[in-house]
């Protein structure tokens, strides 16, 4: 491959949203940087899984858009002097007037009113993963608390009620440095332009044939937009894969194009929507929709893999089979645990589609030199368009070959060609952050290491390895 000069996405500044837990789940405190490439590492039973789908949740909340316009709707009334809002906006795109302050100010009501229709959407959607919100709540404790802070700040608290628990937002700092980003124009009468700088796609662009057009698609797209430019990577993630740790388990019974009702019925959640991801993924590959620099090496880690992807349609629907080392062609739910366990996390991390991948042991029976190559997926992953990656691992090997990545960003480009990477490759360390999640007097407790130019730190695993040294020479000496 031709080695690049060093980008935009490899430089990438991004500040790290910050997410505090208190009392949740076996947290009793917490507080951790969501950067590009967020690993959380440490034994069984810590924490970690239960981590990763409260992550999972919060990026894929949005907000109950009826509760939030309803909410909305009241305020601009009053605010524009009891006319409908709406259709004072749309009379003057009709005419080809400047509507750029009261879209404004529209949108001003719509970023006070967001967390009304946040708290709703949070509430639907901590009930489809976990059942109840109770569940979120460290036990013994009468209240839970989650602060999500970026360009803005929300923080949800969860009550333990006599009856049912609620969920109410009790702290919010609106980013109203959003409403000066936005670059309204009215090109010409009914034709509305709404463009956010850094932004490849317009906010709206388009001609407006009534309010509708204004309701159902620039405020959805207002609040969509606002949610990104504010908490990234959380409450707008429309294409978010979570590839669980009972991934390769799933595939042998959920994976079928129609599963019959009865199959799905009872199923954890996060289970099921892995069966629709894998469906996702299958058009995703179908369509060859991959990232810029991705496509090498997700064909490399396939082949250290011993097997290509094919697609096949089924009843319409694009299903994913595997072509072996003999030339076999085999269904996905047929191959072996390893392939079953890589090949979909190697398509989301390669493909286009996904703002965020949420990963459970990506090393999972994969031996060293695979663990490798799925490093070098992940990094390239996060140094292409704005993809997060949250990583849980037990692996030393992964932890390792990350840390050679992160290496590379002292070298030279012309070094770089000779090892046989990419400026890709390069992870630098400000795009990374790594939790040790650990049980210290009865309590999970999760810190923070730090990165810098000589990589992770390994010291939890070289104790292990001290421990398996010091066993060796008490067997030998008996």
């Amino acid at each position: 491959m031709k080695a690049r000069s060093l980008t935009s996405p490899v430089q990438g500044g991004h500040v790290p949203v910050s997410l505090r837990l208190t009392n949740i789940g076996p947290f009793e405190g917490a507080e951790i940087d969501i950067n590009p490439l967020t690993i959380f590492i440490g034994k069984n039973s810590v924490g970690k899984s239960f981590l990763a789908q409260v992550i999972w949740t919060l990026a894929t909340t949005i907000p109950e858009f009826a509760v939030l316009v309803s909410k909305a709707f009241s305020d601009m009334v009053k605010e524009f002097n009891h006319h409908d809002p709406i259709l004072l906006i749309y009379e003057k795109i009709r005419k080809g007037k400047d509507a750029s302050e009261d879209i404004r100010k529209l949108t001003e009501i719509l970023i006070q009113s967001f967390p009304t229709g946040l708290c709703e959407g949070f509430k639907k959607r901590i009930e489809e993963v976990f059942g109840s919100a109770k569940a979120l709540i460290k036990r013994g404790a009468r209240e839970a608390r989650i602060r999500i802070q970026g360009d803005s700040k929300i923080e949800f608290m969860i009550k333990n009620g006599d009856n049912t628990p609620s969920i109410n937002c009790v702290d919010y700092e609106p980013n109203l440095k959003f409403i000066d980003m936005l670059e309204v124009r009215i090109p010409s009468p009914k034709h509305l332009k709404v463009t956010l700088p850094g932004e490849e796609e317009a906010v709206y662009d388009g001609v407006v044939d009534g309010e509708e057009d204004l309701t159902r698609t620039l405020i959805s797209r207002l609040v969509y937009y606002y949610a990104k430019k504010s908490f990234n990577p959380f409450f707008y993630v429309w294409y978010t894969a979570m590839l669980p740790d009972s991934r390769a388990g799933i595939s042998r019974i959920l994976l079928k194009p129609y599963p019959h009702p009865q199959v799905i019925k009872g199923v954890m959640k996060v289970d099921e929507e892995f069966s629709d991801l894998f469906f996702d993924l299958s058009r995703a590959f179908h369509k060859q929709e991959i990232k810029d620099g991705l496509k090498d090496a997700l064909f490399d880690f396939l082949s250290e893999l011993n097997c290509e992807v094919e697609v096949s349609r089924e009843a319409g629907i694009p299903v994913i089979y595997l072509k072996m080392w003999d030339g076999e062609v085999i269904p996905y739910s047929e191959a072996p645990s390893g392939i079953r366990e890589a090949v979909a996390p190697a398509i989301a991390l390669a493909s286009s589609k996904y703002g965020v991948v949420i990963i459970e042991e990506p090393e999972a029976h994969l031996h060293p030199r695979a663990q490798r190559l799925m490093a070098r997926l992940l990094v390239r992953a996060i140094n292409t368009d704005e993809t997060f990656v949250i990583v849980t691992t037990h692996s030393d090997h992964l932890l390792s070959a990350l840390s050679n990545h992160i290496m590379l960003s002292g070298r030279e480009e012309n070094w770089l060609e000779k090892l046989g990477y990419d400026m890709l490759d390069i992870l630098l360390p400000r795009k990374i952050s790594t939790y040790l999640l650990k049980l210290e007097e009865g309590k999970s407790i999760i810190e923070k290491l730090i990165i810098d130019e000589n990589g992770i730190p390994d010291d939890e695993f070289a104790k292990v390895v001290d421990e398996l040294i010091e066993e060796r020479a008490r067997i030998q000496i008996g």
